[in-house]
């Protein structure tokens, strides 16, 4: 339960970030890593490229897009992951719940 309450998804539905071990690699890491510019930002006020960012750098933002540029080496194709803001946490419970009711 801490882990999903702790989990955040994009406007999209995407994990932003999560806790969880047993999803190791997806969303944001909870704080930048030194040296990880693989990230762009962009918000109202402008867009910045080639940055480090982990979660705790943009969890309170409402509006912006984070682009990860997620390509490796043995890939032939750029993979880009955008996440959209604002981030939300679920609740399976309530899921359940609405999903009963239709």
């Amino acid at each position: 339960r801490q882990y999903e309450a702790e989990t955040h998804y994009d406007a999209n539905g995407r994990i932003v970030f999560t806790p969880s071990k047993g999803l190791p690699g997806v969303g944001l890491p909870r704080k930048a890593v030194k040296g990880d510019t693989s990230f762009t930002l962009t918000t109202p006020e402008g867009t910045k490229a080639g940055i480090a960012l982990g979660w705790e750098d943009v969890r309170d933002l409402d509006q912006c897009t984070i682009r990860l540029d997620d390509t490796t080496p043995d890939r032939p194709t750029k993979k880009l992951v955008d996440y959209h803001a604002p981030f939300d946490p679920r609740s399976r419970e309530d899921d359940y719940r609405i999903a009963g009711n239709q």
